[in-house]
């Protein structure tokens, strides 16, 4: 869909006034909310000139909020962790946007900036992106191991928050191979906007052609679901099923296993496959930078991945065929070839 049809409609959704103990930093998640939210609006609806564009300025935003995610942001992130409350819940469904943007910050300055990836910089910004959210993933799943009730509502709100994950490292494998595709996690107005049949978690965008299509993410799909999409705007992803993020659990008393749900495998299988410690350095460079204690951690990551996908089948080959030609076909409704690899 073109980018404004796509944008026509969308009402900024007001933000509740903020009272208690983390009214400071909730305001701040509400002003970046309304930054990226109208900084998205403006570039669709209106085409950027990238010579005429500060960039310093655009540089200077973005440095900004990432300092704000990784100081204020990290700290009331971990302490929802250590809350299972409705509100907890509520508030890491919320700021999931911001922590999702902040690993996809080289893809907004693409946006902001109107500037263009060539095929290396696409296939290196979006591998990294994978890594990140891969890291971040397996780090949730650690929190969620600690958690005594598999059930509760914070291991609920965390399962959402994989899924997402999942589905954004699985998409970013067709944009590695077409330089004109960027993919974006949605702020505001496009997730909650006015009109909720056109709600997208994700937005996937043709920089060239100026086409737009949203992406929502559900654990599981009913028919009834997806009657509730507008399918010009949206389209759905089951991580059940297209990504088979399943596992199969053997119940006692019961002759078959039991197919249960399991966000972030895709994630665990994703780090799983990295290359050995030596190689690694070399074919990803950038995690090197993003960890800690480098290498040490890097490993002890990958411990943790081989852990999680202990004898489950990494289904991320045909996860990301599926998903790529899913995308394709959703943002210039005709049929397409199998782009992903």
């Amino acid at each position: 869909m073109d980018y404004r049809e796509f944008t026509a409609d969308r009402r900024a959704r007001p933000y509740p006034e903020r009272k208690d103990a983390q009214k400071e930093v909730l305001e701040q998640a509400d002003d970046w909310s309304r930054f990226f939210e109208n900084a998205l609006v403006e570039r669709l609806t209106n085409p950027v000139d990238a010579s005429a564009v500060d960039i310093d300025a655009i540089t200077d935003k973005l440095s900004a909020f990432q300092n704000w995610c990784n100081g204020p942001l990290e700290d009331i992130r971990k302490s929802l962790h250590l809350h299972d409350t409705q509100r907890s819940q509520e508030l890491l469904n919320y700021l999931s946007f911001h922590l999702m943007s902040n690993l996809f910050i080289q893809h907004w300055f693409r946006l902001l900036a109107g500037t263009s990836w060539d095929s290396k910089m696409s296939r290196n910004y979006n591998s990294e992106t994978q890594d990140y959210l891969a890291i971040l993933s397996v780090d949730y799943q650690k929190k969620l191991s600690t958690q005594t009730d598999a059930n509760s509502g914070m291991s609920g709100s965390l399962s959402g928050v994989l899924s997402e994950f999942d589905t954004g490292i699985v998409a970013l494998q067709t944009m590695k191979s077409r330089p004109e595709l960027l993919l974006l996690p949605a702020p505001g107005r496009f997730e909650h906007g006015a009109i909720g049949t056109r709600n997208a978690d994700f937005l996937v965008l043709d920089t060239e052609k100026h086409e737009a299509i949203g992406m929502q993410v559900k654990k599981y799909v009913s028919a009834e679901t997806l009657e509730q999409y507008d399918s010009s705007y949206v389209f759905l992803v089951d991580t059940s099923v297209d990504l088979d993020d399943v596992v199969s659990k053997k119940i006692p008393g019961r002759t078959s296993p039991r197919v249960l749900a399991k966000p972030g495998l895709i994630a665990a299988h994703h780090i799983s496959n990295w290359p050995k410690q030596k190689d690694l350095a070399a074919s990803h460079p950038w995690l090197i930078d993003y960890m800690g204690n480098g290498e040490r951690d890097l490993m002890k990551i990958k411990f943790y991945a081989n852990r999680l996908t202990h004898e489950t089948k990494d289904n991320s080959l045909v996860a990301r065929h599926r998903i790529g030609e899913r995308t394709l076909h959703h943002l210039y409704k005709k049929p397409v070839e199998s782009v992903a690899s």
